[in-house]
């Protein structure tokens, strides 16, 4: 699991159970996708809540919340240091330190 410290001394994640994240503070956990079957028995990650893609079609769900928590993990990691939402221009999206994973946005403030 990777934290993120921003400048402003938030912690940001991709949310996992790995670290008890509560001994950091207050938390705030948001939805940043869903992971949905589609009719024809294929998976997607739908990116929408972050301003993302929508990721797949996948054959098992197992690769499609993969996949999610890859596109999540590499816009977290990307986010400057000291720029807040909505000031990075990445043209797809909003700034990744909004980000979280496994569906959730984490942050610490």
């Amino acid at each position: 699991m990777e934290l993120y410290i921003r400048p402003q001394g938030q912690v940001e994640a991709v949310y996992d159970e790995a670290l008890p994240l509560e001994a950091l503070g207050r938390l705030e956990i948001r939805r940043a996708s869903a992971v949905e079957p589609g009719a024809d028995g294929s998976w997607t990650a739908d990116l929408a809540p972050v301003h993302g893609p929508v990721l797949g079609p996948y054959l098992r769900r197992s690769e499609a919340l993969a996949a999610e928590r890859v596109w999540l993990s590499e816009r977290l990691a990307e986010v400057p240091s000291g720029v807040e939402q909505g000031e990075a221009q990445r043209g797809a999206g909003p700034t990744p330190a909004r980000l979280g994973g496994g569906g959730d946005v984490q942050r610490e403030p």
